[in-house]
């Protein structure tokens, strides 16, 4: 199974983010990008610079989580971030 094919069924059912892959042509890449990836490593790759954006995306997914930490529900507001429901 290629790279590709591995991205379309793990994307059915998880976000994974990022795909590493030995195929580095444009065209490969913008594929990549159209079946939904955030990043595209190529082998080789600097072990450090994968870390670091797979930090950025951690940092992201954390800030998007925190967005909806408050849910309103009839009037009633219960803010899960601060533990405290309101009215």
């Amino acid at each position: 199974m290629d790279g590709f094919t591995a991205i379309k069924q793990i994307r059915s059912s998880s976000s994974v983010p990022l795909m590493l892959s030995a195929r580095g042509k444009e065209y490969d890449k913008l594929f990549g990008f159209e079946l939904g990836i955030d990043d595209y490593f190529v082998k080789p790759f600097s072990p450090k610079k994968l870390i670091a954006r797979i930090a950025a995306v951690v940092a992201r997914s954390k800030q998007a989580h925190q967005i909806y930490k408050k849910f309103e529900f009839w009037g009633l507001i219960i803010d899960l971030t601060g533990r405290e429901p309101s009215l």
